[in-house]
């Protein structure tokens, strides 16, 4: 998975670097001040939380050169640090619906999300 690195060197500036794995460090010209390339004295990984990445899928469908369904999309949110943790909406939606349905999902860590969606979209709505 992802983190962010922070460093700070011995000039008390501080800057942040972000890595796609983890278990990785940043590189030796990441860990130089990018003020006055000085060393970092600290360095703290911070992995990445577990929010929810939100998609808009298209609907569409293309058949001998007639679409349907154009502007209608699904919408799917996803554990970011496991991504077989997923829903997805079993109904389509309008382009002003799921901009209002994704918004719901911003910055909230995976369990809420769960809650969220069981009352959201309940067996019932769909």
């Amino acid at each position: 998975m992802s983190a962010w690195w922070q460093m700070r060197c011995d000039d008390g500036h501080g800057w942040s670097v972000f890595v796609e794995d983890d278990s990785r460090e940043p590189d030796a010209t990441q860990l130089n001040c990018p003020e006055d390339d000085s060393p970092a004295v600290t360095a703290t990984c911070l992995p990445i939380a577990d929010r929810v990445q939100i998609s808009m899928l298209p609907a569409a469908w293309e058949r001998e050169g007639r679409v349907g369904r154009a502007d209608e999309y699904f919408l799917e949110v996803r554990s970011i640090l496991d991504s077989s943790r997923m829903l997805k909406t079993t109904t389509t939606m309008s382009w002003e619906d799921v901009i209002k349905y994704a918004s719901m999902f911003r910055d909230i860590p995976w369990d809420l999300a769960e809650r969220r969606w069981a009352r959201m979209f309940s067996k019932a709505r769909e």
